[in-house]
């Protein structure tokens, strides 16, 4: 029988928000809902991130061979034709952090390696100039029981990653905003879990690192607060066995 959380993460994860990559002009707002007019490179883009992403739901679940078969695809994918010179730095960052996820041999090196590929993401948007234009979300509002704390968790770990990618200083802080709050405690957590101490430092633990993470601007110290964050969800929910489910 499938516990709260993982009927959550289920559920967040199949509603995830999309995203549109256009390939010219000034930063775009990643509240704005408009459609996005893909030019030439966007259908490429636009599967390139939904791979990194796949990464990173992977690791979040704790699936480590959902993550590095995604990474995999990354790392190993052709660059586009007639891409400018301009991005193969670039491009050679974010397969080196790729093959570091495809070959990770647990979660917290692959969750290690995935906030290295959003930091990637982030370096080539800025130097291109160039930005992804996400669909807005809502937040959720705050609750003490497990299905919509979780709800708020996934939301959050959504605007964090979307602060790092794009990079979105206002992102960034919506989603450790969301998780100021106290962590779930006791019976509210789950009542079935064989090591509820654990559960609850690991949960107390998400909520310490989102706080380290407020003000944080440093591409840097984001990336090392989100990997370790990751880290944390995946152990938290392999602890939970949401992962072989």
């Amino acid at each position: 029988m499938q516990s709260a959380v993982s009927r959550i993460l289920l559920l967040v994860f199949c509603l995830a928000p999309a995203v549109g990559l256009g390939c010219g002009g000034a930063p775009i707002s990643d509240d704005a809902q408009e459609e996005v007019r893909l030019e030439p490179a966007g259908e490429y883009m636009r599967d390139h991130f939904e791979q990194v992403r796949g990464v990173q739901v992977g690791v979040i679940r704790g699936d480590l061979a959902a993550a590095k078969a995604a990474a995999k695809w990354v790392a190993r994918r052709e660059a586009l034709e007639g891409a400018p010179k301009d991005w193969e730095p670039y491009v050679a960052q974010m397969r080196t952090a790729a093959g570091e996820a495809a070959a990770a041999p647990d979660i917290a090196t692959a969750a290690v390696a995935t906030a290295a590929m959003g930091s990637a993401c982030a370096t080539c948007h800025e130097a291109m100039q160039h930005y992804p234009q996400f669909l807005a979300t809502v937040q959720p509002p705050e609750a003490d029981e497990t299905l919509p704390h979780m709800t708020g968790h996934m939301w959050a770990a959504d605007r964090m990653w979307r602060g790092l990618v794009t990079p979105s200083a206002a992102s960034w802080e919506d989603g450790v905003a969301a998780l100021a709050g106290d962590p779930l405690e006791g019976e509210r957590i789950e009542p079935k879990a064989d090591d509820p101490a654990r559960l609850a430092a690991l949960a107390a633990r998400v909520h310490d690192l989102a706080a380290q993470g407020g003000g944080v601007a440093e591409m840097e110290a984001r990336e090392e607060i989100y990997g370790r964050f990751l880290a944390t969800c995946a152990e938290c929910h392999q602890l939970l066995g949401i992962s072989a489910e």
